[in-house]
């Protein structure tokens, strides 16, 4: 394990989907923030709440993929160009976006509220999730204390709404997790012939997996009892 070690993949598993704070100075009405949240996030799966404190001053709440998608006009009409939300290093103490998606979002959101830039103010709050259970996590945060309102305008007030809602995001997410290993299994029926399978196994992964670290076993202890023989195998994910 410690030679196979040294070819794994160093990466960390992507940040997918996380909860932002969003407010903009001076605007206490509810519906033109809801407004400047379908602004900024447009494109990307999100859902939010819109919560009046104790100034008087609204403030909204938004769960949504760091995946996304902006709409250019090209050539042949308007087309489809994936982008990506991105925070600043993970070994910063108070993490913010990056400089490039905070000012994408507050133009988005100074166009459409015809207000200035600097007056937009969106933050991460807490630690960004991965997968579809990491939409699930942070949807039901959100609407632990009241419903959130979905990118469709539909309410997400229940777990099913919260599990709905993530199955729906999965699709977009992108999300990538290291793969460095994994455990196959190739059988045969009883009364085969076991060496035969063990030959069949390793002409098997050298055709299939070349360059690959592998190791593998047969397991006959189930074929007195009329069950399969077995060659489990594990393998290298990288070459």
């Amino acid at each position: 394990m410690k030679q196979w070690s040294k070819g794994f993949d160093k990466r960390r598993e992507s940040d997918d989907v996380a909860t932002f704070r969003l407010s903009v100075a001076g605007e206490e009405n509810a519906e033109r923030l809801s407004l400047a949240v379908q602004a900024g996030f447009a494109g990307h799966g999100f859902a939010y709440r819109i919560d009046t404190l104790q100034d008087g001053s609204s403030v909204a709440r938004v769960v949504a993929t760091m995946a996304g998608h902006s709409v250019v006009r090209g050539e042949n009409g308007d087309e489809k160009k994936k982008h990506r939300f991105h925070l600043s290093d993970r070994r910063q103490q108070d993490r913010q976006f990056s400089a490039p998606t905070r000012a994408m979002i507050a133009s988005r959101i100074a166009e459409t509220l015809g207000v200035k830039e600097d007056t937009v103010s969106v933050k991460p709050i807490g630690e960004p999730s991965h997968g579809k259970a990491g939409v699930v996590f942070q949807l039901s945060r959100l609407t632990h204390d009241g419903a959130a309102i979905g990118a469709d305008g539909v309410t997400i007030a229940s777990e099913e709404a919260v599990r709905q809602t993530a199955q729906f995001w999965d699709k977009t997410l992108n999300s990538y997790k290291p793969r460095d290993t994994m455990h196959m299994i190739l059988s045969a029926k009883a009364g085969e012939d076991g060496q035969a399978l063990v030959r069949a196994a390793r002409g098997f992964l050298h055709e299939q997996f070349p360059n690959h670290k592998f190791a593998f076993g047969m397991h006959a202890d189930m074929a007195e009892e009329g069950g399969h023989i077995s060659c489990p195998r594990d393998r290298r994910g990288e070459g």
